[in-house]
């Protein structure tokens, strides 16, 4: 699979087979994965790769949260969805509306998408997760920069292993958990997660491939 290949052919994989994938490979995706772009090659990035006993700790842990009512308390705080420009917004509900029509859910369905939602929390099932931290003293735009190609490095890595990712800000809302279960140090600031495993090839969403809109929309040639 060339790199080409693999940019067309990733999508986020919402629906896992309980298969755990081996640590050889998840280090061979994290070996190739480094080597993204890194700002003055700083490469500020620190993974924790979650096995099976880990990560079902870390799913309970999140449940519990939740169920007690704590507010999440992300160490980056996402955008507010509701402050979205109509333009951005509109891309998001649409991908929403193809996405709750795959898995049966109505849009008055309260419970089915209460019960999405906690599935999105634990990762959707996958077997394991790779959690992404910075050093504090360093998390400004630039690494935070470097790990978003680092995370993309992740995603494409993992597709001639045969795995699936999804990408989720979701993962690290509920930080103090992952520091507690994962012994994260206080001094790394947790930035984004990764749910990888073998998709579920019975699970509907996973043919879900959200659409881009044209290039001439988001592409100015210059001088040509």
């Amino acid at each position: 699979m060339d790199v080409i290949e693999a940019m067309h052919e990733r999508k986020s994989i919402r629906g896992f087979l309980p298969t755990p994938v081996p640590k050889e490979v998840l280090l061979e995706v994290l070996k190739a994965a480094v080597r993204a772009p890194s700002s003055e090659n700083l490469q500020p990035w620190k993974f924790y790769v979650l096995g099976r006993t880990v990560i079902e700790t870390l799913k309970a842990k999140v449940m519990d949260q939740i169920e007690a009512g704590k507010p999440p308390e992300p160490e980056f705080p996402t955008y507010m969805t509701m402050g979205l420009p109509q333009k951005y917004r509109s891309r998001m509900v649409e991908l929403g509306k193809a996405l709750f029509g795959l898995v049966g859910i109505e849009r008055h369905d309260t419970e089915g998408r209460r019960l999405w939602y906690l599935k999105m929390m634990r990762f959707f099932e996958a077997p394991n997760a790779i959690i992404i931290t910075v050093d504090e003293e360093i998390s400004g735009f630039s690494s935070v920069f470097s790990i978003g190609c680092a995370t993309m490095a992740v995603a494409l890595a993992a597709l001639p292993f045969g795995l699936g990712t999804c990408i989720q800000h979701a993962g690290v809302l509920y930080p103090e958990v992952i520091r507690e279960v994962a012994s994260v140090p206080k001094g790394e600031k947790i930035v984004m997660s990764i749910a990888i495993g073998y998709p579920d090839p019975e699970f509907k969403a996973n043919s879900l491939v959200s659409p881009r809109v044209p290039l001439e929309e988001v592409v100015t040639l210059v001088g040509f």
